[in-house]
This record gives C-alpha cells, structure tokens and sequence, in this order.
C-alpha cells in the first residue's frame, strides 16, 4: 500500500502519456459539461496533466481512476478525475473542478 500522496509512478505514466501526441483524451459527458460550466478547455486539461501529479487513486465503476492535480495554461489549479489506458493511449477524463 502507497503512503499517502505517494503516487510518483502514477504521476509519471499520466505525464508522459499527456505529452504524448498519440494520446487521444476521451471526456464523458460530465467532464464535458463541467468543461464548459468551469470555462475549462482541452488544451488546459493537458497542460495540468502534463506538468501535475496524482493525489489519490480509487475504483470508479470498476476501473481504477486517478485524481491529478495541476494548474492549467492561465496557472489556475485544477483537479482532474481520470481513467488511464496507457496500452491504448487513451486518458477518459472524468470531471474536471477547482479545488477550494
């Protein structure tokens, strides 16, 4: 079991594939509205992945889901539920929200 906030190799395999230009970013509908409700972009979610870190992991309707924290192209902080496939190349983006 990690320590808390010991979420280095999770970290690594969420930056590298956010700087991968292979990488498709899939967004539920949530994420999508909560997107629009933040005035939150694409391109602002994978500039907080890029350059930010997992806080916390757990299971969201049984897959494993990570929760990132990172700033965005303004340097605003964001959090950003994810769902990494890194065999596919894929990151689902769950919601997307400012933490208090």
């Amino acid at each position: 079991m990690p320590k808390i906030g010991d979420y280095g190799p999770q970290s690594s395999i969420l930056r590298s594939l956010s700087r991968n230009s292979a990488t498709d970013f899939a967004f539920t509908r949530h994420a999508a509205e909560r997107m629009m409700q933040r005035q939150v972009t694409k391109l602002d979610i994978v500039a907080a992945l890029r350059n930010g870190r997992v806080i916390d992991t757990g299971l969201r309707e049984g897959e494993t889901s990570w929760l990132a924290a990172g700033d965005d192209l303004d340097g605003r902080a964001l959090r950003i539920v994810v769902v990494p496939y890194p065999s596919e190349n894929v990151v689902k983006v769950v919601t997307v929200y400012e933490p208090d």
